[in-house]
């Protein structure tokens, strides 16, 4: 057979194969014939110089894929079933079923795309940007970042504000400032703490945390004398409070017990426990100077010891402390004798060194007046400061 007669021989044979199956699945049998018949009258005439012009055939088959799988073997043989238009095709053998299948057109062209020069020139800049861009990055980061450049932090506690931060931008830091609670021991602006600790290794142009004493002083309102007359338990609340304060005066008054709160003074302010009821409010740090009461004091008020009995006179006398001396009169009488002077004498107010000796003039007759002025009360002693 010529080279020319073969291709045409096989195109009738897969042609025949498909016109079987055309027919087989119930179609025309009448229009496979005509379009073999056609297809036929095409290859004779593409048929030139002992060649068939195969690209014409296709060209003009309305069954390209019905022909193209016939020409591939996919189709069944011209010997196929008999025309049973309901009935399908039989299932292809048992070792066709796990065959491998062709790769889809789609995957395929997918392949092609990803081994072209196109996609592979494409991906290689990509990954360079992609590198370029990320040695910029680093060598950024190191700039802005100083990287590598440690310092080791002074210490800037205790000192005055002004003077800390022109020393940390001197070693080239930078400075946040924050407030503390208040400390009346501590001046204002003065550096309390700071972070970093000194010593540690940091980098340029950290920011270094102070705190420092605050300037500007909250106002705390004192509390009720009510239940806490006592100089002690008041100014354990006083120190709580952060208020300073300092006994001002000690008045003796046998009336209360030692150390009770008479008044205070906030400058030159009297405050009364009446007036901390009402409400009293000073800033912290201020100074309160206190009143309280005394009972010994290593002196004491002259007693009036006018119209008194001598054993009553001499009973008090040895209460107080001081000391009975002369007695000018009859102290063996049967009847009662009466002081009707006494020396020292009595003065409201003057007080007098226990063991003092006092020397007393009896009588038989008790004298007309027999009530004492009355006696204000004597300041004594020191301030005491706290």
């Amino acid at each position: 057979r010529s080279a020319a007669v073969c291709p045409l021989a096989r195109l009738r044979r897969a042609y025949g194969a498909a016109w079987d199956w055309e027919r087989g699945a119930g179609r025309n049998a009448g229009a496979v014939d005509r379009q073999a018949q056609r297809i036929e009258r095409i290859a004779h005439g593409g048929v030139s110089g002992g060649a068939l012009d195969l690209r014409a055939v296709w060209r003009w088959l309305p069954l390209a894929r019905t022909i193209r799988r016939a020409w591939n073997g996919v189709g069944p043989s011209r010997q196929a079933q008999p025309i049973v238009p309901t009935v399908a095709a039989a299932p292809p053998p048992r070792q066709q079923l796990h065959a491998q299948p062709a790769m889809p057109a789609a995957a395929r062209r997918a392949w092609d795309f990803l081994r072209s020069r196109y996609f592979l020139t494409n991906l290689a800049a990509m990954l360079g940007s992609l590198v370029l861009f990320m040695l910029i990055l680093h060598t950024l980061l190191k700039v802005f970042t100083f990287h590598g450049q440690l310092r080791r932090v002074s210490t800037y506690a205790n000192m005055p504000l002004e003077k800390a931060i022109a020393a940390i931008e001197a070693d080239g830091f930078r400075v946040v400032v924050d407030s503390a609670d208040y400390d009346p021991d501590v001046p204002p602006l003065q550096v309390l703490q700071q972070l970093p600790l000194p010593g540690a290794l940091v980098k340029n142009k950290r920011s270094i945390y102070l705190t420092v004493s605050p300037v500007n002083r909250k106002l705390v309102r004192l509390p009720s004398l009510t239940g806490s007359e006592d100089y002690e338990m008041y100014t354990r609340k006083l120190r709580a409070l952060k208020i300073k304060f300092g006994v001002r005066e000690e008045v003796y008054n046998a009336q209360f017990d030692e150390n009770t709160i008479l008044h205070f003074f906030h400058g030159n302010r009297k405050i009364t426990d009446q007036d901390l009821k009402r409400g009293v409010s000073i800033p912290q740090g201020d100074r309160l100077d206190f009143v309280v009461t005394i009972r010994q004091t290593g002196t004491v008020e002259i007693p009036f010891l006018i119209c008194k009995t001598y054993d009553e006179a001499s009973f008090l006398l040895s209460n107080l402390q001081l000391s009975l001396g002369e007695v000018i009169g009859d102290t063996l009488s049967t009847v009662p004798m009466y002081v009707y002077r006494q020396e020292p004498a009595y003065l409201p107010g003057n007080m007098m060194p226990l063991g003092t000796v006092v020397t007393l003039y009896l009588s038989e007759l008790k004298p007309d007046d027999c009530e004492p002025p009355m006696a204000p009360e004597a300041v004594v002693g020191d301030s005491l400061s706290y």
